[in-house]
């Protein structure tokens, strides 16, 4: 087959050899051919709550990049942080590499930790014996042969006396204790524990961290919330452990430590029962070796061994229980084991504990990564900015002003432009710097604010500034624009406005008050159309004959002697009519004697009256 047949019959394959081919050279590996494609990964842009670029990262002692990350997806093979996403802008730094994550639980339990106190179960076997020893005979010495005899596993007495003697009758008894169980181990409150693995990628490398709280495998050391990543970061587990489910509550159950050396497990009503009939045992054989007879106290223990009666069910009944406590192992359903499964640590007295593996998953997992800088990438996008708009400004004296410049990213790469300016003395900037919050792409806008206040000025001025805009990451890249800032003289009045100044009437005219005229009556200022104007108050016109004296109207007794006239004997005279001066004296004179004489005529009334009065009663008297 010619090579233009070969290429021709298999040019599909040869095209998808090609995309491969290209793919491994430039991701570096078959994992990173996975990751090129984008498969299997999902991105996770939304669990970023924080990234920040460190200069210096004291753990890693050198530059990193700092991601936190909120509710990570569980078991994820693959999650992606495009690096267009892992930036910082105030730093004006992004990385350049994409992050993969992957996440795996690989432990996840419910633990019990076990308390221990001592607490013997024991097994009881009852002996006795009636026997007859003449007078003399050493009856301690006879008693402890029997004892060696019939008590040889262990030796407990229960009653008042070793023995018992009525005569030449005496009664031995013993009982043996066998322990089964020296101690009971309380179960604790659970507690969840569990182990994740958290491995990440820069595309070319792949470092993993395990964080938890568990025991994993064969350690003896328990899992750190936080460890290093290799050596190219470091992991912290973050905020709530909660899974959102209950582990399984062992209320009911209990732990033994019989004498074999080994916890096992069983119920707290085997063990109440247990003292139960212990306690009943005990009292039952109490009162036996009370009895006054020894027969009769044979009699009672017989019972209590165990001849089918009443009283044989404690003794049986201890010996039960005690094996059951031991032997029962309870097969607990809802985790389909028995007990002694869960039991860690069975030979150790004071370190054991229940634990079981669950399915549980962290509701909510959220870690911190702090990554090398270098691992991840550090890239710095320049931008060139080119002002597109930075325009002339004109105001008053003393009011606020702004210069706004627009600015457009000519080259490829984002842009982080910032932005100075510089004024001459007499004008005051509030800010001398801005800067465009966000990075502007290709041909994307922004705009830069400096605030001033314009100066006080008697004439009209001019005052040129420079503003230079540059890009943070490339300051050389950089673009300029000279805005003219024009400041009018303040104004004293405006065009064609009228006032009152005091009597006077103005007008504004050329930027001046000019006095129109003055006013006898006074000014007033009132505004028309949004203008203010003024005129003079008309003088007041008296309404004379109306009976009502008005002076706000200027109705006086000269100008309206009808309504307001003179007081009697006041002629109003002016100061140089001597005639009417005298006019007025003589009038005042006469209204003064005529007073006299009235009110001697008056006098001299009541004088006769008092006396006529006297004159008519006298008579009557005598």
């Amino acid at each position: 087959m010619e090579l233009r047949e070969f290429i021709e019959k298999y040019k599909v394959l040869l095209v998808i050899l090609a995309i491969i081919g290209i793919a491994l050279y430039s991701s570096g590996g078959t994992f990173s051919l996975f990751q090129w494609w984008g498969y299997g990964c999902n991105s996770i842009v939304g669990s970023i709550s924080k990234v920040d670029f460190l200069n210096y990262d004291s753990t890693l002692k050198k530059s990193a990049w700092l991601i936190n990350l909120v509710n990570v997806p569980a078991g994820a093979d693959c999650l992606v942080i495009g690096n267009n996403y892992i930036k910082d802008t105030e730093e004006n730094t992004q990385a350049r590499n994409n992050l993969y994550i992957k996440t795996e639980q690989i432990d996840s339990k419910c633990y019990y930790p076990v308390t221990y106190y001592d607490y013997p179960i024991e097994k009881m076997s009852l002996y006795y014996e009636k026997k007859f020893f003449y007078a003399g005979t050493d009856i301690d010495s006879e008693f402890e042969k029997w004892k060696d005899t019939n008590c040889a596993n262990g030796y407990a007495f229960m009653g008042p006396t070793e023995w018992k003697i009525v005569g030449a009758d005496v009664l031995f008894s013993c009982v043996t204790l066998n322990d089964v169980a020296i101690g009971k181990g309380n179960i604790g409150t659970a507690e969840y524990r569990f182990a994740s693995k958290i491995c990440v990628s820069n595309g070319e490398e792949e470092e993993c961290a395990v964080l938890g709280t568990a025991q994993i495998g064969t350690e003896t050391e328990f899992v750190q919330l936080s460890d290093y990543i290799g050596d190219v970061g470091f992991a912290k587990w973050m905020g709530n452990l909660a899974t959102g489910k209950q582990c399984f509550d062992f209320e009911g159950y209990s732990l033994v430590y019989t004498t074999n050396n080994e916890w096992v497990g069983t119920k707290e009503e085997y063990i109440e029962k247990y003292d139960y009939y212990r306690s009943n045992l005990i009292a039952n054989l109490n009162n036996c070796l009370s009895k006054e007879s020894i027969d009769e106290a044979v009699t009672c223990l017989k019972k209590v061994k165990g001849d089918g009666t009443a009283e044989s069910q404690w003794h049986h009944g201890l010996n039960y229980y005690a094996d059951l406590i031991v032997y029962a192992n309870p097969y607990i359903k809802e985790l389909n084991t028995p007990i002694n499964n869960l039991i860690k640590n069975k030979n150790d007295k004071y370190s054991s504990s229940l634990e079981y593996d669950t399915e549980f998953a962290i509701q909510y997992p959220s870690f911190s990564l702090t990554l090398d800088a270098d691992w991840v990438g550090i890239y710095r996008p320049e931008g060139k900015p080119k002002i597109i708009s930075c325009e002339d400004v004109e105001g008053s004296p003393r009011e606020d002003g702004m210069i706004v410049v627009k600015v457009k990213n000519v080259a490829d790469g984002v842009g982080y432009f910032a932005g100075t300016i510089n004024c001459p003395p007499e004008i005051s900037l509030d800010n001398t710097f801005d800067e465009i919050e966000n990075g502007l792409a290709k041909n994307e806008q922004g705009t830069l604010t400096f605030y001033f206040k314009y100066p006080a000025v008697n004439q009209k001025t001019q005052s040129k500034c420079s503003v230079v805009v540059y890009d943070k990451n490339k300051p050389e890249n950089r673009d300029y624009c000279y805005p003219t800032i024009t400041t009018n003289p303040a104004s004293m009045c405006p065009e064609g406005w009228m006032r009152c100044l005091g009597n006077a009437v103005q007008v504004c005219k050329s930027n001046k008050w000019i006095t129109l005229k003055y006013c006898d009556a006074g000014c007033r200022q009132y505004m028309e159309d949004s203008i203010q104007k003024a005129e003079c108050i008309s003088k007041p016109v008296p309404s004379c004959g109306n009976g009502i004296c008005e002076p706000e109207k200027g109705e006086t007794p000269q100008t309206c002697p009808e309504d307001c006239g003179y007081p009697e004997c006041d002629y109003g005279c002016e100061w140089w009519d001597i005639a009417c001066k005298f006019s007025e004296f003589m009038c005042k004179a006469s209204k003064f004697l005529s007073g006299i004489i009235m009110f001697a005529g008056f006098g001299i009334g009541v004088l006769i009256i008092i006396w006529l009065v006297f004159k008519i009663i006298s008579k009557k008297i005598w």
